[in-house]
């Protein structure tokens, strides 16, 4: 008798009160009817169309393909078992399934009634399912994509086990690298837990930290153990990995030039020379990375022993060399002395970017080439709405932070961005280290950004929300006078930073 009030209370709230059409409920209208994720031009269609859910449910069987998947001859209980198996992959309890085939068969409810009244009341791991199904549905509609076949396929294998997202957000990334439409976001930082100013791990969803939204690009990277390298899919980088990694320890520049002061010139047995005549893979087009390909390795949400992903078989805990130069005018204010002398490396013990002397000859190296498109970043600036849009990637950003607000520790920073309204948006949040990282222009300094969409920058420290594994009463911050965010910039979480908040492009 509890399960019958349970399917009536669910099916008179649907018949009752129109449901609003939202992508939400929009995405698991079509994942239910079709058992595939939702089309961007599917649902923009219908969200122009001014219909409520009811009525975009009645009209989907008006479609040729849900006339196609449900023939006429289909039976009632064959009808529902179908519409269980695309929600949950099983068969409805006895009970259940005899209850909603009696009332399709009198006619008491329709059968995009039906389908509604299931949705909306999915409980426990039928309700994580379809979360999974939902958040992977609107990953699919972020790359534009719309082939019917690869919809159903992503949907395949998402169960409540929240690794079936990260799977199912890889054969995405795929889908769109090969249909042109892959604009990735900044990769995860790989932090699941949230932690206050204290270090204390917050369970209870109260702080919009980097551990609560768990945003961005899923890694994906490929290891080819025979020719020792690892293929990054989301970067379109192919990366050495083979035991010279740990092995090889060369200078930028050779002494000779540095003692004569040609700091430029990488000829000799220079880390440079090395990449450029690597043999490796079968490949010979190996070059030094520079510092934002290689900090896109860095894993900022994990301790230091954890600073690259495990699929990498090689790794040392020092610094690696990168190609790029640091921007600046090497007058006496510089905030680096012997400027010309000095380049970017990564350090993976600490797990943070730095400069170093060139002549250094204790970095290790490890050698990168390009496999496909590099998409040159840009931004669209809107000054009716002081929102700065990233071209690359979709997110987001605020404009406008005035230089009369005065700093703010960690956690006000969250809060400020949750209570900040711009632009018709209300969704705002404090972004994470990989966000915030993306758009410091290492070829600029003081302040290292584009002005030119970018106003009001304060070249000096701004937070993210991604706690310091190892130090949880720090966070990570950029500081973009050079754009950099090294050890220096583990800030405790009760100091006052700057703040620029973000907003993802879903």
């Amino acid at each position: 008798m509890k399960k019958f009030i349970i399917l009536f209370v669910f099916f008179f709230s649907i018949v009752s009160f129109a449901q609003e059409t939202t992508k939400d409920n929009l995405t698991k209208l079509y994942i239910a009817t079709f058992d595939r994720a939702p089309d961007i031009d599917g649902i923009e269609y219908w969200l122009e169309a001014n219909l409520t859910l009811e009525e975009v449910a009645q009209s989907f069987f008006d479609q040729d393909e849900t006339r196609n998947k449900y023939s006429t001859t289909l039976s009632t209980e064959n009808f529902v078992l179908a519409i269980y198996q695309n929600l949950f992959k099983r068969v409805p309890d006895t009970a259940g399934k005899e209850y909603w085939i009696a009332e399709l068969d009198k006619g008491t409810i329709s059968k995009s009634l039906f389908i509604l009244a299931v949705t909306n009341g999915t409980q426990g791991d039928d309700a994580l399912i379809l979360d999974n199904k939902t958040e992977v549905g609107f990953y699919f509609m972020l790359y534009k994509l719309s082939d019917l076949v690869e919809a159903k396929a992503v949907m395949s294998a998402v169960s409540k086990d929240t690794s079936s997202i990260a799977e199912a957000y890889k054969k995405i990334d795929l889908y769109a690298i090969e249909h042109g439409t892959f604009q990735p976001l900044p990769k995860k930082t790989r932090q699941t837990a949230s932690y206050d100013s204290d270090g204390n791990s917050i369970t209870d969803k109260s702080l919009q930290d980097d551990g609560f939204y768990a945003l961005g690009t899923v890694a994906n990277y490929e290891r080819d153990s025979t020719k020792n390298v690892v293929t990054d899919h989301v970067t379109q980088l192919m990366w050495q990995d083979d035991t010279a990694v740990t092995q090889t320890q060369k200078p930028y520049i050779a002494q000779a030039n540095y003692d004569t002061g040609d700091y430029s010139n990488t000829s000799g047995d220079t880390a440079v020379s090395y990449c450029g005549q690597l043999d490796l893979g079968e490949y010979r087009d190996w070059r030094l990375p520079t510092i934002d390909e290689l900090m896109s390795l860095s894993i900022k949400g994990l301790s230091s022993s954890s600073a690259v992903d495990s699929i990498f078989q090689n790794i040392s805990s020092a610094n690696y060399w990168t190609s790029s130069e640091i921007a600046d005018s090497n007058d006496a204010n510089s905030m680096i002395q012997d400027l010309d002398q000095s380049i970017w490396v990564v350090n993976f013990e600490s797990n943070h970017d730095d400069w170093i002397n060139k002549s250094d000859n204790r970095p290790f190296i490890r050698c990168v080439r390009s496999i496909g498109d590099t998409t040159t970043r840009s931004f669209s600036k809107d000054d009716t709405t002081g929102i700065v849009k990233d071209n690359k990637n979709g997110l987001y950003w605020q404009n406008k932070y005035s230089t009369s607000v005065p700093n703010i520790n960690w956690e006000s920073a969250i809060q400020y961005c949750e209570d900040l309204s711009l632009g018709t948006y209300d969704d705002w949040r404090l972004p994470n280290f990989n966000e915030l990282y993306s758009i410091a222009d290492r070829n600029k300094y003081n302040p290292s950004i584009n002005t030119n969409a970018f106003e009001e920058v304060i070249p000096h420290h701004y937070w993210s929300s991604t706690t310091i594994a190892d130090k949880k009463s720090y966070a990570w911050s950029v500081n973009f006078y050079y754009g950099y965010g090294d050890s220096g910039d583990w800030q405790l979480k009760s100091e006052t930073n700057r703040v620029r908040c973000v907003r993802s492009p879903h």
